[in-house]
């Protein structure tokens, strides 16, 4: 009885966890598509709108970092795509945000 209650609470918190982290990658595009659009704006960098801007993008990418390092990822492309890149290297996003955060 026990054992089946540790299988089933194990099944059901890889369910839990496969369905959030598939639309992770789907998240960081969005994040990508709108820091790409924010830096087509031609704003000067200096400028507190476009810095505000920035923050908010530089946050979302850090939370949504934290959550895929919360995840059991077993794609392995997916994998590839977060811990030989993602995780890897700083984005553009993040390299714009140190450089020019007050």
């Amino acid at each position: 009885m026990r054992i089946s209650f540790l299988v089933l609470l194990l099944v059901f918190v890889s369910a839990a966890c496969s369905a959030p982290c598939s639309d992770l990658r789907e998240k960081d595009e969005k994040i990508m598509r709108d820091f790409q659009e924010l830096q087509a704006q031609n704003l000067p960098t200096s400028n507190l709108k476009y810095l505000a801007k920035l923050k908010v993008l530089y946050e979302k990418e850090q939370a949504l970092l934290d959550e895929v390092r919360s995840c059991e990822i077993t794609d392995p492309a997916d994998y590839n795509y977060w811990y030989g890149k993602r995780l890897k290297y700083p984005s553009e996003l993040e390299k714009t945000y140190i450089k020019l955060k007050p």
